[in-house]
Formats: C-alpha cells, sequence, structure tokens
C-alpha cells in the first residue's frame, strides 16, 4: 500500500469479513442420564472473505523505448561499473566463425520484431516509477496487486449415548478455500489461483467398564 501511495496509484482495498453460526440440538434432560438417551447434534458453518495487499510487488518491465526495439539506453551494471545492452542479429552469423554482428545503434529494425513477442506486450504494463540504479528497467513497476480468499468450513457431530457405558459420536467436516494472488499486471498475463477441499470423517465409541467389570478384567489378564 505504501509503494502504490509513492507512485500515485490507486490504493488497493482492504478487507476481512467473517461470519458464521452454530446450531446445537440437545439429546434431553441431564436428570435422565441414567436412561438411554436421544441423539444429539450440532453443527457449525464459518465463512472468511478475505482481500488484502501482498509484499514484494515490484516488477522489472520492458521501457517504451525497449518495446519498439530500440535499446540503445539499456544498460546493466556489474560491480558499480555500467555496461550497454547490446543487442545482436540473428540472421547475421558467420558460418565460418559462429559470430554475429551487432545491430546498428542496438535499434532492432521494425521488420525484425517478432509478431508474437509484441502480442505479448499487450499484457505487460508501461513502467511507473523509476528503476533501481542496477540497471535502466530494473524494479520499474510497482503493482496494486492483492490477495483474495473465500474459505467456507462446514462441521457437524452427531452424539449418542447408548447407555451409561457406552457413547457414540460422528464427525464430518468441510472446507474449500479459494485464492487468487500475484496478479500484478491485473490481466490473465500474471496471478495464480489456488483451490484447496478437506474433507474429514471422524468416528468414535466409548466404553466405560464399571468396577466389577473392571476388576474381572483384570483377573482374566493376569490368569493369562
Amino acid at each position: 500500500m505504501f509503494q502504490t501511495n509513492l507512485v500515485g496509484g490507486v490504493v488497493p482495498p482492504i478487507h476481512f469479513n467473517e461470519w458464521g453460526g452454530t446450531l446445537a440440538v440437545p439429546s434431553g434432560s441431564p436428570r435422565f442420564i441414567t436412561a438411554r438417551r436421544r441423539p444429539s447434534s450440532f453443527v457449525a458453518f464459518d465463512n472468511t472473505h478475505n482481500q488484502d495487499p501482498r509484499p514484494g510487488s515490484n516488477r522489472s518491465v520492458p521501457t517504451a523505448l525497449e518495446r519498439t526495439g530500440d535499446f540503445s539506453q539499456s544498460f546493466t551494471t556489474s560491480a558499480g561499473q555500467r555496461f550497454p545492452i547490446q543487442v545482436f542479429d540473428p540472421l547475421s552469423v558467420n558460418a565460418a566463425t559462429g559470430n554475429r554482428t551487432l545491430f546498428p545503434g542496438s535499434v532492432i529494425p521494425k521488420n525484425q520484431l517478432d509478431p508474437i513477442s509484441q502480442k505479448i506486450l499487450d499484457f505487460v504494463p508501461l513502467p511507473n516509477t523509476a528503476g533501481d540504479p542496477t540497471s535502466n528497467a530494473s524494479n520499474n513497476f510497482i503493482s496494486s496487486a492483492t490477495r483474495q480468499d473465500t474459505f467456507p468450513v462446514l462441521s457437524v457431530r452427531g452424539d449418542q449415548n447408548w447407555n451409561n457405558s457406552h457413547h457414540s459420536f460422528a464427525t464430518v467436516r468441510w472446507a474449500h478455500l479459494d485464492e487468487t494472488l500475484d496478479n500484478y499486471f491485473h490481466n490473465v498475463a500474471t496471478g495464480n489461483y489456488h483451490v484447496r477441499v478437506a474433507e474429514n470423517i471422524g468416528v468414535d465409541h466409548v466404553w466405560t467398564l464399571r468396577p466389577e467389570q473392571s476388576a474381572r478384567f483384570a483377573l482374566q489378564r493376569e490368569s493369562l
């Protein structure tokens, strides 16, 4: 967000919305704990919609001159020394030596610009900030990309007290995450879409031995 403010761009929105609810159906009055109880159930639903700016959204994009094939102003640096970008003509290979010749003035002629690359450039924005000093086109675009995700979660549980010794429950849990991020150019050329679906089932049964059953079980184990 601070980087977007720096270049006078539109501040990316920040939203975090979460809502949900629970519904519990009891099995009966606790005073009838010694009797067989009706099944009880519990349902919970939670949904999150989140949108926030993503850090590290500096990109490097071709300059207006480079888009036309003009690399006369393009350079890179190494150990503090500046080096011009040299563009060689791929059609000028010397069969004997394998050497190529430079385009005059490091400008690619219009008739040698690849039409496919020109179409790709339609999806790449122009620089919107000055690049860092390592080259003429390093980190020269600040994106207002955001991460957006929705995350609904559903949990269901059912309990059954068969009697004072036996208790069972079953659970089902479902979650579905849809996430979109890294859409730096706000078009089909960038962005990732993630889907994660979690489905879980759990079953449990508890058998509580009466004191006399515990003692009998212990004696049986000793006799073995």
